[in-house]
């Protein structure tokens, strides 16, 4: 494959997973619940597959879009193991994996993906010096302190929230390693892997810019947009969630922090909402 060829191909492969994405945000407040399983599921396995097929292509250079062993081994891991722990998570009747046409998609593709790459694990085009221990728990960190900030300010400003039917025994032990899977593994390689490189090639001269750049496009594929004015404290937030995971991926040179980050960041949010408004009984704005 020429040079050229490869590239438009990488380039057509990245605009289609950002239209997946885009979908999957913008349709989840055009469709109704009932009906919005199925089709949420064929766009996560649909962007699954594209991302995997990325991930192969640039197997020889993964390393310039901030991808290294630990981010590889997130995605191909925890995607498919959402649907083994959704069941585990939610008060709703799911099917059991094993049985779930949507878990043995995910798994096909993480085993041939894995065997694309199983030989770049062994030497530099994988590196992991990038993320070490510390790395990954600032990222941690990072998830947590952002969710504290923004859950005191939704349940001061935004007002009284209705909590969703859940395990509160077990969820919070389950909801990091699916939102792994679920959002983080897959936004991540998106937004601060993939087009934070090309925006980084078209601004050469800039270093604020790609991030803002990505953040924005990270913005536009949330359905929020489709509400402005009862979501706009939702969009700020979301814009300046993606500018922190952008840092947090120039400066370790790897997205894998930002997994962290994002996944605990998901993880814990109605909980924190749930402490202040429950618990602390925070008093509201109005």
């Amino acid at each position: 494959m020429t040079l050229r060829l490869s590239l438009r191909l990488n380039n057509f492969l990245i605009v289609l997973l950002l239209v997946i994405r885009a979908l999957q945000g913008w349709l989840s407040f055009i469709i109704s619940s009932k009906n919005w399983y199925l089709l949420e599921n064929l766009l996560k396995v649909s962007a699954f597959i594209v991302l995997v097929s990325l991930l192969i292509i640039n197997r020889n250079n993964l390393q310039e879009y901030f991808i290294d062993k630990v981010a590889i081994i997130i995605t191909l891991v925890f995607v498919p193991s959402q649907y083994i722990i959704l069941p585990m998570l939610s008060s709703k009747d799911y099917q059991p994996w094993y049985g779930n046409l949507w878990f043995w998609v995910c798994a096909g593709g993480s085993a041939i993906a894995y065997c694309y790459l199983k030989p770049d694990f062994k030497n530099k085009n994988l590196p992991t010096k990038n993320s070490t221990n510390r790395s990954l728990l600032i990222g941690l960190f990072t998830g947590i302190a952002l969710n504290l900030v923004y859950g005191f300010i939704q349940s001061y400003i935004q007002g009284q929230v209705n909590f969703p039917q859940i395990k509160l025994d077990n969820t919070i032990l389950w909801s990091f390693p699916y939102q792994l899977g679920y959002s983080s593994a897959p936004e991540e390689n998106l937004f601060r892997g993939f087009l934070l490189k090309r925006f980084t090639d078209f601004f050469p001269s800039q270093k604020i810019v790609p991030n803002i750049c990505q953040a924005i496009f990270t913005l536009a594929v949330h359905g929020y947009i489709f509400s402005i004015k009862d979501n706009f404290l939702a969009l700020l937030m979301v814009l300046n969630f993606g500018i922190c995971m952008g840092y947090l991926t120039t400066h370790f040179r790897s997205i894998s922090p930002g997994m962290i980050a994002h996944a605990s960041y998901n993880a814990i949010g109605i909980f924190t909402i749930y402490i202040f408004q429950q618990v602390i009984k925070l008093p509201l704005l109005y």
